[in-house]
């Protein structure tokens, strides 16, 4: 896998794929990331979240209930903050109560969903979406296999394109394995996650599966995977 896996206490390198779309895959997260970029000063805890509750509500921070912003603050420090710190994000003092990004670290450098995290045009929820379409490495098989293809695809075709690209692609960083093996993963794991999240239609009757209309992001790293 490239990148240092979620968990190490610093890096200088970029994140793997499946650790980007696990730091993406909250769009409180994407504001906390927006706002950590547009600084290049530490910034207090309870300053970040009343920035976040104002991005989140179009509001000013000054208009933000109390209890809105103790929630906001609440799930930055418990839940937000110990995840990007652990992946060698963010520099987080606990004692002063301030955090910043980085100084090797640029968001906008993630690859295809990175590059649209500060962009207006493409909605917080979009990369959310996109970063849980990739989160897996058979996801991103299953949807590289059905671009590729250009075309529907019965599953046992597509089975034997994903066995095939495992071990092959960076992109997809997938351990080898057989037709066979594969089959019951994408069934009951993968294909219907897929559909569930709107990126392919899955005819369970007529064991075929389809590719459908994909978030921005997606649509950029499948054009990066194939170029």
């Amino acid at each position: 896998m490239n990148g240092t896996p979620i968990g190490a206490s610093d890096r200088t390198e970029t994140p793997s794929l499946d650790v980007v779309c696990e730091l993406l895959a909250r769009p409180r997260r994407q504001l906390l990331l927006e706002t950590l970029t547009a600084r290049t000063r530490p910034i207090s805890e309870r300053d970040l979240a009343a920035r976040v509750a104002a991005r989140e509500r179009d509001r000013p921070p000054a208009e933000i209930p109390s209890e809105d912003f103790a929630h906001v603050f609440a799930s930055i420090h418990h839940t937000h903050l110990p995840k990007l710190r652990n992946a060698g994000v963010v520099s987080w003092d606990a004692t002063r109560s301030t955090v910043r990004l980085k100084p090797s670290v640029d968001p906008s450098g993630w690859g295809a969903l990175g590059e649209f995290l500060c962009d207006p045009a493409v909605p917080a929820r979009s990369i959310a979406t996109g970063a849980t379409i990739l989160a897996t490495p058979e996801r991103r098989a299953v949807l590289s296999a059905l671009h590729g293809a250009n075309a529907d695809l019965p599953v046992n075709e597509l089975a034997n394109r994903v066995a095939a690209l495992a071990g092959e692609s960076e992109n997809v960083d997938m351990p080898r394995d057989t037709p066979d093996r594969v089959l019951p993963s994408l069934h009951h794991r993968s294909l219907p996650k897929l559909a569930a999240l709107g990126a392919i239609k899955y005819d369970r009757e007529a064991k075929v599966v389809a590719l459908r209309s994909l978030p921005v992001p997606v649509r950029a790293w499948l054009d990066r995977v194939e170029g």
